[in-house]
């Protein structure tokens, strides 16, 4: 039995990127300038706003300013990093993502150790007796708490 091979044609569509500049330094004209991309989903979601002709977008703890280029601290808006946005085309670009595990990031977009939101962070320390075991949150009595809310 003979293996039917099929060749996939790469198209040369554009797609645009963010990234932002993540060197010690950025705006220091000594060093050399490092950018890292955003993930697959932030480049998506920022894209989505930047169509929209939105002035800024949120991303947890940071916010991309459009017309300044770049990126602040929601807590420290001293806190910057320069970002771009380039038109590549997907011929050249692999989403790595989709292939490999990604590298541990230099920097995160949340300042401590847990992936949550200060406002879910701040919910957890007032409702720890839901989390008693890390094994078994209490999600009916979590859900129902949300439901309340919304």
């Amino acid at each position: 039995m003979s293996a039917n091979i099929t060749t996939a044609t790469i198209s040369n569509k554009k797609k645009p990127l963010w990234f932002y500049q993540s060197n010690q330094n950025p705006f220091d004209p000594n060093e050399t300038k490092e950018w890292e991309l955003y993930s697959e989903f932030e480049n998506e979601y920022i894209e989505e706003a930047y169509q929209q002709k939105e002035l800024e977008v949120h991303l947890q703890n940071y916010v991309i300013d459009f017309k300044r280029g770049i990126q602040y601290t929601m807590n420290d808006t001293n806190k910057q990093r320069p970002v771009k946005r380039e038109v590549v085309n997907t011929s050249q670009y692999i989403r790595t993502e989709r292939f490999s595990y990604p590298d541990r990031a230099n920097r995160s977009f949340i300042p401590y150790g847990d992936y949550f939101s200060p406002f879910i962070e701040h919910w957890r320390n007032r409702n720890q007796a839901l989390f008693k075991s890390q094994d078994e949150p209490n999600w009916p009595t979590i859900v129902e708490q949300a439901r309340k809310v919304l």
